[in-house]
């Protein structure tokens, strides 16, 4: 017996960046509760962070797969050379110059350098 189960899953597709979005704010306040302790029901909605992980990736995973199977004509190399600029450029445009302000600000002898005019 063949019988195959479809899934309509368009609602949740439609609704994918709430999802994400709110999967993300899961994972900032689980990381704020980790600073700022907090107790009682507080403390257990914030414990559920984590999930906040699982939720974001599966949402990710969901948009890829509908991703790539509209992508059209374009090949499985160029979907994936797509990706990997959308996500590259913005990586490198923000890590490079904080890169070289932390280089600056670090000096080599592991210390940070000090705005003081003051000489020794």
């Amino acid at each position: 017996m063949n019988d195959v189960i479809c899934i309509d899953a368009s609602g949740f597709s439609r609704q994918r960046q709430l999802v994400m979005g709110i999967a993300a704010l899961m994972i900032y306040f689980a990381h704020a509760y980790a600073i700022v302790p907090v107790d009682g029901v507080v403390a257990k909605l914030l414990s559920l962070g984590n999930l906040g992980v699982d939720i974001f990736l599966f949402a990710s995973g969901f948009g890829m797969y509908y991703s790539l199977r509209n992508m059209g004509r374009l090949s499985l190399r160029q979907f994936y050379w797509k990706r990997f600029v959308r996500v590259r450029v913005p990586f490198l445009l923000i890590s490079v110059p904080v890169y070289l302000l932390l280089d600056m600000l670090i000096s080599r002898e592991g210390g940070v350098h000090s705005c003081s005019t003051s000489q020794r």
